[in-house]
């Protein structure tokens, strides 16, 4: 009985502990105050290529895509070969470039990921197709891998948070024009101290075509906006990325205030 009573009391005064320790916390504005950040790119991957069969499973699940190991153009992507349906001229508008996917939609919600590669994602085709596999030509997937970082006044690494840029390039249809399908931004590991509540949002700034009339590229701003919360304090950032149906990459955010 004695020893029942001494083990009662002891998980008592732990909890106790806890509890003034969590209340201490609360108080202690130096530990909700972040005052460095950083956002550095980790890696680039060309999916297809030096990417292991985990990967290539995970990214098939959710996209739909079949990845080849011949990397030639127009063998990458299985399924979306060969001619474009026949369709009449005045259908399809090739230098008209738009997202027939999702503009807006959450990556993170109260700490949790929350996005769905099946249905978040967006694209930047030629006016009046139906689909994306409409088109042909397509490259293997490609992708950006970012990690983002806040630390308190005591130096504690708060928030950290590994998101990946993702989008497929190259489509064209009959042989004419590139454009991209299924970009998103897709988030990875994610770690957050207690009392800290952490979100982000993805969003397509512009849809539009960065070629010619006669040879079209297809070209989309993608911003991902997260914001920090704390008992003092709201903080919110940003960063920006444009991709093109030729394949290129340009980081927006070099200069972006994270703080």
């Amino acid at each position: 009985m004695q020893r029942l009573c001494a083990l009662v009391l002891g998980g008592l005064l732990i909890t106790s502990l806890s509890q003034a320790n969590q209340a201490s916390q609360l108080q202690d504005e130096k530990y909700f105050t972040v005052t460095s950040a950083s956002l550095e790119e980790m890696r680039s991957d060309l999916y297809g290529d030096g990417v292991s069969s985990q990967q290539q499973n995970l990214w098939e699940r959710s996209s739909g895509f079949a990845i080849s190991s011949d990397n030639s153009l127009g063998n990458i992507v299985k399924g979306v070969l060969g001619e474009a349906p026949d369709l009449a001229p005045w259908n399809v508008f090739l230098d008209q470039v738009i997202n027939m996917g999702k503009k807006i939609w959450d990556i993170v919600e109260s700490n949790r990921p929350v996005v769905d590669l099946k249905t978040d994602v967006a694209n930047a085709v030629p006016q009046g197709i139906t689909s994306w596999q409409d088109l042909g030509q397509w490259q293997a997937p490609r992708s950006k891998v970012y990690t983002l970082a806040y630390k308190n006044l005591y130096g504690i690494e708060v928030i950290r948070f590994d998101y990946r840029v993702l989008y497929t390039a190259g489509g064209s249809y009959n042989g004419v024009g590139r454009y991209l399908a299924n970009v998103s931004i897709v988030p990875g590991e994610i770690s957050v101290a207690w009392g800290y509540k952490f979100a982000a949002k993805n969003s397509v700034a512009s849809t539009l075509n960065v070629g010619t009339k006669q040879n079209p590229v297809g070209g989309m701003e993608m911003i991902i906006n997260w914001s920090i919360d704390t008992p003092f304090k709201h903080t919110q950032s940003s960063g920006s990325y444009f991709v093109q149906g030729d394949g290129k990459f340009v980081d927006l955010t070099n200069g972006n205030s994270l703080l």
